[in-house]
């Protein structure tokens, strides 16, 4: 595989106008680098767990592999808990990521950003209505306009939290929200532009003022081609991410969840751009399967492998919060 450091050749200048101005001002200020740097890393494995369980903890840190990436929500463990596994994690030069919501802001944090914003100057503040795209009732939570100030505020204040715990990176959750601000009937063509290109910045300014962190994206994938359709046959475009072309401020690996689960055109396509990027070398592809939507593990790791991506595979994607994936067999 191509090292991805080959790719960091566009100049800080031009890496800066992309940025959003709000999260590159805050992001100066964050904690000291991780230990580990992550520019020479490439994943072999991965495994992600959304809960706390103590014994599911410690198999997951007895079992933690060479250059694997580890994803936990590390709010949830206890410091002691979380210091080990890190540990281990230098131990064996793997890496563990906190989670991060960019795209949504769940129902239960309500109270936690509403006294972050109390913190802030007035006229940093901001009505939590203008903030809000729309309810998303399955998930009991608020999709969010991640183009406004003081959601980037929030972000990055989320973010110096997971700094301070001694973290490897970042895991990037709810970036799909950018689905929406695609087809969102009320925006003319220029706020969609604008709301999508917000999205695309947000992702690149975590990787760009933290080059040491290993990122990972989850989901997102109408961004990761060369093109952003803003419309149903691809006729009206922007530029993407670009997994699989040179960019110094891309994610380290992006997440297919569900993978494997449908055949329809946009998933064709999808999933030729995914394949694009793993054969470039730049952004590695880790690919999430379950049993309620595909069953046979074996044929997830047969399709996933033939396809040179990384696998893990969980009985659903409600299951998470109490068990941890299933890694390849090594």
């Amino acid at each position: 595989m191509l090292r991805r450091t080959t790719t960091r050749v566009i100049s800080r200048t031009l890496r800066l106008m992309t940025l959003p101005a709000v999260l590159l001002t805050l992001l100066g200020g964050c904690a000291a680098l991780p230990a580990l740097d992550s520019r020479d890393f490439d994943a072999r494995s991965y495994q992600l767990y959304y809960g706390n369980d103590s014994a599911e903890l410690q198999r997951l840190s007895a079992s933690l592999g060479d250059h694997e990436v580890l994803i936990l929500d590390s709010r949830k463990i206890a410091p002691a808990s979380l210091q080990a596994m890190l540990q281990r994690a230098r131990d064996k030069q793997a890496r563990v990521l906190g989670y991060l919501s960019i795209g949504e802001l769940d129902s239960r944090e309500r109270a936690r950003f509403d006294a972050f914003v109390a913190t802030l100057p007035v006229d940093q503040q901001q009505p939590f209505e203008q903030l809000v795209v729309e309810w998303n009732d399955k998930f009991a939570s608020w999709r969010i306009d991640v183009s406004a100030p003081l959601w980037q505020r929030w972000l990055q204040h989320q973010a110096e939290q997971l700094a301070a715990q001694g973290l490897h990176g970042l895991f990037l959750d709810t970036p799909d929200t950018v689905d929406r601000y695609l087809t969102h009937p009320n925006w003319s063509r220029e706020q969609r532009i604008e709301k999508t290109r917000a999205m695309i910045d947000l992702i690149r300014a975590f990787k760009q003022q933290r080059p040491q962190d290993f990122i990972v994206l989850n989901r997102g994938l109408n961004l990761i081609g060369e093109a952003v359709w803003l419309n149903d046959d691809g006729s009206d475009t922007i530029a993407g991410l670009a997994l699989m072309q040179p960019h110094p401020d891309n994610p380290d690996a992006v997440l297919y969840e569900n993978a494997y689960a449908s055949d329809d055109p946009w998933t064709q396509r999808i999933e030729a751009d995914l394949r694009a990027t793993a054969a470039a070398g730049r952004t590695q592809v880790f690919t999430l399967g379950y049993r309620d939507t595909i069953g046979d593990a074996a044929r997830f790791f047969a399709r996933n492998n033939s396809d040179g991506f990384i696998g893990s595979f969980a009985a659903s994607s409600t299951s998470l919060h109490q068990t941890g994936t299933e890694p390849a067999v090594r």
